[in-house]
């Protein structure tokens, strides 16, 4: 799924680990607030874009979310 021009993407489907994979490519840091039905991880990328992955209690992303 692209998010934006340039090497911003991510996908459903992926786990936690894939989550921290776009956040590195991205040079962009994380917050993670988990919750008791699912998880949501949000990265600030150095242009100012939101980007929130939503995973599931099995762990696997089932929502993406953008601002920017």
């Amino acid at each position: 799924m692209l998010l934006a021009s340039g090497v911003t993407h991510a996908h459903l489907g992926g786990n936690e680990a894939s989550v921290q994979a776009d956040g590195s490519a991205w040079q962009a840091p994380v917050t993670v607030v988990r919750g008791t039905r699912f998880t949501a991880m949000t990265h600030t990328t150095p242009e100012g874009m939101k980007v929130r992955q939503f995973l599931s209690a099995t762990g696997l992303v089932f929502a993406v979310a953008w601002d920017g």
